[in-house]
């Protein structure tokens, strides 16, 4: 994605500097999960292969704000995120969360 961006960039800037010399602001949440029934936008594999993304300087927030007032959730998230494996209590929360399909369907 971020070669296309590239060399659209420089195809209508007409400059050879990546990006076509513009600043480029990008964020986004590397541990968000992937969708369950269609396939990802972008993988984090295919950016970080590109020389492109290795001339972004990286800011990490280090602070969670979505999840600040539950912090058992936030931890399961967190964990599930980088990879790891759930403990018993965060995944008795995840269970406690689910809505079967029966409960989001009207019934009439």
């Amino acid at each position: 994605m971020l070669e296309y961006i590239h060399l659209r960039l420089v195809q209508i800037k007409q400059c050879d500097a990546p990006f076509g010399g513009i600043s480029i602001i990008a964020f986004g949440d590397f541990n968000q999960l992937p969708p369950v029934a269609a396939p990802p936008v972008y993988k984090i594999s295919d950016m970080i292969g590109t020389p492109l993304w290795w001339s972004f300087k990286g800011f990490e927030l280090t602070e969670i704000m979505r999840q600040k007032d539950d912090k058992l959730f936030a931890k399961a998230l967190t964990s599930y995120g980088n990879g790891h494996s759930l403990e018993p209590d965060e995944i008795a929360l995840l269970e406690s969360r689910y809505i079967t399909n029966e409960a989001i369907i009207p019934k009439d």
